[in-house]
C-alpha cells in the first residue's frame, strides 16, 4: 500500500487524530507509525502532535509515550 493510501486507510478506521498521547496538545495532531515501517496494522499507530512526531521520527525514542498523566 502506498504512503498516501495507507494514511487515508488509518484515518478511515481510527478517525482524525485529536490529542497527542505524549504532551496532550490538540493542535496539529497526526497519526504516527510506532514501528516506523508504515504497515497496515492499526495497532502500529499513535496520535502525536507535529512537534512530538518530529522528535519521535528523529529517533528520540526515549520519549516515554503514554507517560502523560491523564487524571
Amino acid at each position: 500500500m502506498k504512503y498516501i493510501s495507507l494514511h487515508n486507510w488509518v484515518r478511515r478506521y481510527l478517525g482524525k487524530a485529536k490529542e497527542c498521547v505524549y504532551c496532550g496538545s490538540e493542535e496539529k495532531v497526526e497519526w504516527a507509525s510506532i514501528s516506523h515501517n508504515a504497515i497496515q496494522d492499526l495497532n502500529d499507530y499513535i496520535s502525536l502532535c507535529h512537534k512530538c512526531h518530529g522528535i519521535y521520527d528523529r529517533g528520540t525514542h526515549n520519549m516515554k509515550l503514554y507517560k502523560r498523566n491523564t487524571s
